[in-house]
């Protein structure tokens, strides 16, 4: 009976390829991540021979050009960086700070880190009750990243039950917080009935009083464009106190510092009686659409 060779009747794995081994058709191996079958017999021929070789299956995209292995400097190794492709191959974008998000360049072909989309706020930094302060001072990120911001000052109660809450800021022309005499403020606050109304009013003082006799305070404080150097700064306020009784005031006001039109660098909420023992205190930014 005659004897038919068949040849291969299936892949032969061979391994890593090496430039001394004879191989023949349907031999596989493996170089660089990738996969190549041969289709010529050869010895020393390299897989990248298209005469010899045939290529079955790609590395993936961890970095290399996903086709000879060969590295394209885009590894990934940092945690939060992400990979994208331009108009030649792959390309690492690093990881952007604490509230950036990923947007399209300005000529919408590659995605950057920028400032989220106007109209949201970002928390920048917040305080809350540890222990008895005499004062809160916020001078980390009041800068131009954003337009403007808001200070929530949430339930903040003072260990004197008569004591002012108070505020102070710090500008580009000092690297204390203001205590000279030029501070503007007028406010108005009533009870909740509406009953009893008055009006409360500094053109030369060493603060801004948001609120007198105020045990327990909820505000809303707005820092509208605080790098601007033109004018004078304007702070507005609205909000509640109360005295230790639980008797409501409800309060809105506004006031600047006169003395300079500086950037504004820090605000510091404080008492002129006793400590804050408990609350907290938000920064919000936010950016102009």
């Amino acid at each position: 009976m005659a004897t038919v060779n068949l040849g291969a009747i299936r892949f032969n794995w061979k391994g890593a390829y090496n430039n001394g081994t004879a191989y023949v058709v349907d031999d596989v191996v493996s170089s660089a991540g990738n996969s190549y079958i041969c289709i010529l017999a050869s010895t020393g021929n390299a897989v990248s021979n298209a005469t010899y070789w045939s290529i079955m299956s790609s590395a993936g995209t961890d970095g290399t050009d996903g086709t000879d292995g060969t590295d394209v400097g885009t590894t990934i190794t940092t945690q939060g960086d992400i990979l994208f492709r331009d108009g030649s191959g792959l390309q690492r974008l690093a990881k952007g700070t604490a509230a950036q998000a990923l947007i399209m360049n300005a000529g919408a072909t590659a995605p950057e880190w920028g400032e989220a989309g106007g109209g949201a706020w970002n928390v920048v930094t917040s305080w809350s009750y540890t222990s008895d302060v005499t004062a809160v001072e916020f001078t980390t990120g009041i800068d131009s990243t954003y337009d403007q911001y808001c200070f929530v000052v949430s339930n903040v109660v003072m260990a004197n039950a008569s004591a002012n809450f108070l505020l102070q800021i710090k500008d580009t022309g000092d690297s204390s917080f203001r205590i000279d005499s030029q501070y503007n403020y007028k406010f108005q606050d009533h009870d909740s009935t509406n009953t009893n109304f008055s009006a409360r009013s500094n053109t030369a003082g060493t603060y801004l009083m948001l609120a007198d006799n105020g045990y327990k305070n909820s505000f809303r404080v707005w820092l509208p464009d605080p790098s601007d150097t033109v004018y004078h700064k304007f702070i507005s306020w609205e909000g509640a106190h109360s005295d230790s009784s639980g008797n409501c005031q409800i309060n809105t006001g506004g006031g600047n510092y006169k003395g300079n039109t500086n950037a504004i660098t820090g605000m510091k909420f404080s008492v002129n009686g006793g400590n804050i023992v408990a609350g907290r205190i938000t920064m919000y930014g936010l950016a102009h659409a």
